[in-house]
């Protein structure tokens, strides 16, 4: 497989302007409650707009055992995921990797970019330009906790594409510093751009944007309250056993804010 150039994408179509998220019933439920989350794409986050599917929707513990939901149900803008949560502890809920759309991307000036329908007219490119399958594969998180166990000052996202975020000694609250970091294939990711969407602001303000530094960090303090979503996007070679040589990555890793 040939070597490719990850860079990001930025695009009109839903399945790289609209922002995979999974949004908890509440961050902080009893044991033996029936709680749940709702899955959506959306571009006015945390309202939904297009229902997330997937085939590898989980919920982790905090010792690595998966649980399974015990009803998942699929609407138009949204899929509703319920459970009842026996035990005190952590858990993170996860989409599983959700692999998507197919398209191509053309390698121009050193840079992959979308070819086709929704992007640069092939037709358009000269006759030797590189054009290549892609698809999309996308993981949303976020995390729960049931019974007096606190809220967890380190998060982290599952899959290729990781998130790790970290939040200051006081926990994650209005003017308190959070520290992001992107994880791919386990190394930090070096000049990433990572954003932090608040709620109801992705219309009226821009998310704030950070490039990652020579750690694949950045840094981050929220000034409002509510549930707010990390995202990342990175573009990369496909695994051996893909479909497609080039795969477009998105995370997204929903927190409360207090």
């Amino acid at each position: 497989m040939a070597s490719v150039i990850a860079v990001f994408l930025l695009s009109a179509v839903p399945a790289f302007a609209h922002v995979g998220f999974l949004l908890p019933h509440a961050f902080r439920v009893e044991p033996g409650q029936t709680t749940g989350a709702i899955a959506s794409f959306s571009d006015h986050f945390p309202a939904p707009e297009i229902a997330l599917k997937s085939a590898s929707f989980a919920i982790e513990q905090a010792d690595g055992d998966l649980l399974e939901w015990d009803k998942i149900t699929p609407h138009h803008t949204v899929t509703v995921l319920e459970t009842a949560i026996k035990s005190p502890g952590i858990y993170r809920l996860s989409s599983g990797e959700r692999l998507g759309r197919k398209g191509k991307v053309a390698l121009i000036d050193g840079k992959w970019q979308i070819a086709g329908r929704d992007g640069v007219a092939i037709e358009d490119l000269p006759p030797a330009t590189t054009i290549a399958a892609s698809q999309t594969a996308t993981v949303s998180d976020t995390y729960i906790v049931a019974g007096d166990t606190p809220y967890p000052q380190e998060l982290m996202t599952g899959e290729r594409l990781r998130l790790k975020a970290v939040a200051s000694a006081e926990g994650l609250g209005i003017d308190r510093s959070i520290v992001v970091q992107v994880l791919f294939d386990d190394k930090p990711l070096v000049g990433a751009k990572v954003e932090l969407i608040a709620p109801f602001t992705m219309e009226t303000d821009a998310p704030a944007k950070v490039i990652t530094d020579e750690n694949g960090q950045a840094a981050f303090t929220p000034l409002r309250r509510g549930p707010h979503v990390l995202l990342v996007r990175h573009i990369a070679d496909a695994p051996p056993d893909a479909q497609t040589w080039v795969r477009s990555y998105s995370t997204t890793l929903t927190f409360p804010v207090e």
